[in-house]
């Protein structure tokens, strides 16, 4: 599958479709795309990420990985931040429950 590159705009919010262990499956502009995660390992989470989970863009850059914080429920920033990156867009055919028999590792 092809990468496509993404120009984020500060403070756009992303929402968690599916989460795997290196990638997670998020909602931008409805569409669905893969993007390669990890987090910031100076100030680890406290819980790791679910389906539904929003984030939040914190700095529109240039370069291949997209800053986030993930909102609480009220949304308020709670601090743990991760970096996205290598995005894919997902197949309309395709459903986050069934990421393996569709995607590349």
């Amino acid at each position: 599958m092809e990468q496509v590159p993404l120009r984020f705009q500060r403070d756009e919010i992303l929402v968690v479709k599916a989460v795997e262990s290196s990638h997670l499956v998020v909602d931008v502009w409805r569409v669905l795309y893969r993007a390669r995660y990890v987090s910031d390992y100076a100030n680890p989470p406290a819980s790791s990420l679910q389906p539904g989970d929003q984030l939040i863009v914190t700095q529109a850059s240039p370069e291949a990985m997209t800053p986030v914080e993930r909102l609480n429920r009220q949304g308020k920033r709670d601090g743990c931040r991760y970096a996205l990156s290598e995005y894919q867009a997902v197949p309309h055919q395709a459903s986050p429950a069934q990421p393996r028999s569709l995607w590349r590792s």
